[in-house]
């Protein structure tokens, strides 16, 4: 096994065996924790373990949160393709559970991922509902 494995690894272990312990909302505070302070690599295994006890406890929106923060660690980390996989799964999902907030900041979310893409058509046709629904809400 090589070293970098091993000390990835031992470097993790600590963090993930915690994590058995916890609810999935304070998996999720980590991981935002995490995502601020460390970055969207070490935030990963802690919001992929969020979303597994929001799965297993049917908690769609959350999962839906979930799953856009996850978007957004591999949009930080280059993978436009995976992003969008995970920010569309998750629009279903606040789509399909009536919450317009949370659904104009994936689609908020979406318009960045394709103009860092720079398809800045489908960048527009994301932002401008996202817009809509800001307005709509009175939440700029």
């Amino acid at each position: 096994m090589p070293l970098a494995l091993i000390l990835a690894a031992l470097f993790f272990l600590p963090t993930v065996v915690s994590a058995q312990e916890t609810t999935g909302e304070e998996l999720l505070a980590q991981a935002r924790q995490a995502y601020t302070g460390k970055g969207p690599r070490e935030a990963l295994p802690l919001f992929e373990l969020a979303l597994s006890r929001f799965r297993k406890a049917s908690d769609r929106r959350n999962e839906a949160i979930t799953l856009g923060y996850i978007g957004n660690c591999h949009k930080r980390l280059g993978d436009y393709a995976r992003a969008l996989e995970f920010h569309n799964r998750a629009l279903q999902i606040k789509r399909d559970i009536g919450d317009r907030l949370e659904e104009g900041k994936t689609l908020s979310n979406l318009g960045l991922v394709y103009w860092e893409m720079g398809d800045y058509k489908k960048a527009i046709e994301s932002l401008t509902p996202a817009v809509a629904i800001g307005r709509a809400l009175n939440d700029p």
